[in-house]
């Protein structure tokens, strides 16, 4: 394995690291019934803290909701070029390996949002149509990061004219802060939700672009 290779998989380690060590934390560093119906929130200082001062923008849910939106179509247009190049080639092998990877962690991406599901880490800081339901991590942020993330490196492999990669990976760029930062500002999830988000879809993505690199070298 060439050493950019492994510099690559060491990167991806260290924030998925990071991501699990954020995720135990949550579990036991100031965990106060902060939340809605006394639920405990960890790090509650800090989480009560933000959400307070900020409150809940249904705007702001809007527009996450629409770059989510956005998300699932990239992935989409990622999924029928690459059958497009498999009925083109009429092989598996004329597949660019960028996107078979991409569709292998994309099964990833399901599970990891499935499982957080009935993994409880802690609940909104809003009620959802009266009940509590799970909020760690933010699903919008990570299926929404883990696109854009994993995306940058199969647009600049796919897109030819460096002009076009350069303002898709700037609007990629762009649509994951707002993400990020609209998620907060929508009040439906906590700052360590999002953050949590954040360290697994980029954990996630640097593997991915470390796999691929590792395929394309063997």
């Amino acid at each position: 394995m060439k050493q950019n290779t492994l510099t690559k998989f060491l990167a991806a380690a260290v924030v998925l690291l990071l991501f699990v060590l954020f995720t135990v934390c949550l579990t036991g560093v100031d965990v106060r019934p902060v939340g809605p119906e006394n639920s405990y929130v960890g790090f509650a200082s800090l989480n009560d803290w933000v959400f307070k001062h900020i409150g809940t923008s249904e705007i702001w849910d809007k527009i996450t909701d629409v770059i989510a939106l956005l998300a699932m179509a990239l992935a989409a247009v990622f999924a029928g070029t690459g059958l497009w190049q498999w009925i083109k080639g009429k092989s598996l092998k004329a597949v660019d390996p960028c996107l078979i990877v991409l569709g292998i962690f994309y099964i990833m991406m399901v599970a990891f949002y499935v499982a957080f599901e009935f993994i409880v880490i802690n609940y909104r800081p809003v009620l959802v149509d009266g009940a509590l339901e799970a909020s760690y991590p933010s699903s919008h942020t990570f299926v929404a990061l883990f696109i854009f993330f994993s995306g940058l490196p199969v647009v600049n492999r796919l897109v030819k004219k460096q002009t076009w990669r350069m303002w898709i990976n700037i609007m990629l760029i762009v649509l994951s802060v707002a993400m990020m930062v609209g998620r907060v500002l929508s009040g439906m999830h906590w700052t360590t939700d999002v953050l949590g988000a954040f360290l697994l879809a980029l954990g996630m993505a640097l593997l991915y672009d470390a796999f691929v690199l590792w395929w394309r070298t063997e």
